[in-house]
């Protein structure tokens, strides 16, 4: 890029290859946007014993994205994405600071803080959108996923469930109460 960075154009990666953060533990690894976003469509997402079990992980407070500010990787298995949400409507100083510490290793765990640092109370809703495809990590990387018939995901008081089953194995994904995703059953190999 020889040109400045300007509005309306997606911040430049800095220091993270390909503009992604890549975790790993193990025989489990997360792929997602500086941001912690898993992007949806994307060659990205939470893997275990090469298999996709998310696909999309966003994060939304009040209806927007945080803006990506740095990543700070303590180790291979552990990060943290730092972002912010600026003031709405012109304000000149307030905003949202977005702390997202996640962890892989038997599955994925994420930690969200928000701290305000504005001089008034601030009141969002926090929402997280997740799917998952249970694709190969090869159709992953060739970008070949094909349709799997999965049923539609089970939503409990405490948790979202997805679930698979291709002849005598199945696999899952359990996002439980904490917001938290977990691989449930056997997964394919």
């Amino acid at each position: 890029m020889t040109g400045p960075w300007s509005a309306g154009q997606e911040p430049v990666s800095q220091g993270m290859p390909g503009g992604t953060v890549t975790l790993v533990e193990g025989s489990t690894f997360c792929i997602s946007e500086p941001g912690g976003d898993i992007a949806h469509g994307q060659p990205q997402g939470l893997f275990v014993r090469d298999m996709r079990v998310l696909s999309r992980w966003a994060l939304a407070i009040g209806g927007r994205r945080p803006e990506p500010l740095t990543v700070q990787q303590s180790e291979p298995y552990a990060a943290t994405f730092i972002g912010h949400l600026p003031p709405r409507g012109g304000l000149a100083s307030g905003s949202l600071l977005v702390l997202r510490r996640r962890y892989v290793g038997d599955g994925m765990r994420e930690d969200i803080t928000i701290r305000n640092d504005a001089p008034l109370a601030a009141a969002c809703m926090v929402s997280l959108a997740a799917a998952a495809d249970f694709a190969d990590l090869f159709e992953v990387k060739l970008g070949q996923v094909r349709a799997r018939p999965s049923g539609r995901p089970v939503a409990g008081t405490s948790a979202l469930t997805f679930q698979i089953r291709l002849g005598e194995r199945q696999a899952g994904l359990l996002i439980d109460g904490d917001g938290q995703p977990e691989t449930t059953g056997e997964t394919l190999s």
